[in-house]
């Protein structure tokens, strides 16, 4: 994360690195977890779809 500069304004992070120091995790881990999340999810959407085309 950037710091600031002396006498300069505060150098504010992403919304990302502040919802990731909220959570008390890594940027990488907050990646992780949504790509993990969004990865969960389509393959619910996949198995809804295989069900109705099977006919269940």
């Amino acid at each position: 994360m950037a710091k600031a500069v002396a006498g300069s304004k505060k150098v504010r992070g992403s919304w990302l690195e502040g919802l990731a120091r909220k959570m008390d995790l890594s940027v990488t881990d907050l990646w992780i977890l949504a790509l993990t999340a969004i990865s969960l999810g389509i393959l619910y959407c996949i198995g809804e779809v295989a069900a109705r085309l099977g006919g269940a």
